[in-house]
């Protein structure tokens, strides 16, 4: 009687240790707000302009997470990462190809770290967040889109016989080294047409 007592008291504690350890492995990513699989660029989480959201990082079939952001003009965008719990892991900031790498930081646990590119043109980009070891754990992302301050001229205008034609005493706002696939916009044309002899001057 006694035996069979021990048995069932072995039992129940084995059943316990089970139930906490199954808690204990799953309780990392409780409140990950990412839709799983997103290991690869195709099948990337939507991650919305000027939001935050919190994932889960490390099993032995989630090395990568990847989000995409769409920005629709151009202008600057920082991505900010912290974790309180994953001591070490990698986010990249990608380009519109999905593979050119534009700007990486390594986040320790309990800092802050950023990734950033001040010159892109409109188009998706993507966030990599990438495990280092066995570390697992939650992160938080935050992305910010400013916009560029000035309004752009009209494209295309990159070479002489595409010169936009600038009336005179005038004005006229435009952009340059805006960047697109590693494709940047070096040079904008103008033409003025003058009527008679005199001075010009452009400021």
């Amino acid at each position: 009687m006694k035996c069979r007592k021990i048995i069932q008291s072995q039992h129940v504690v084995l059943r316990l240790l089970l139930i906490l350890f199954v808690l204990f492995f799953t309780s990392f990513n409780l409140f990950a707000q990412e839709n799983e699989p997103n290991n690869t660029a195709a099948n990337a989480n939507n991650f919305g302009l000027n939001s935050t959201i919190t994932a889960y990082i490390g099993t032995d079939n989630d090395a990568f997470d990847w989000f995409s952001i769409t920005i629709p003009e151009e202008g600057s965008l920082k991505v900010k990462s912290t974790s309180a719990e994953n001591d070490y892991y990698y986010i990249n900031l990608i380009d519109v190809d999905a593979e050119r790498i534009l700007s990486s930081a390594t986040v320790s646990s309990g800092e802050t770290d950023s990734i950033s590119r001040i010159n892109l043109q409109a188009g998706t980009y993507y966030v990599q967040v990438a495990k280092s070891g066995s570390y697992v754990g939650t992160y938080t992302l935050r992305n910010t889109f400013t916009p560029a301050l000035l309004n752009n001229d009209s494209e295309p205008n990159d070479k002489v016989e595409e010169a936009k034609v600038l009336a005179i005493n005038s004005s006229t706002t435009g952009r340059l080294n805006y960047v697109l696939e590693n494709v940047a916009d070096l040079a904008d044309w103008y033409s003025i047409t003058i009527p008679e002899e005199g001075t010009l001057k452009i400021t």
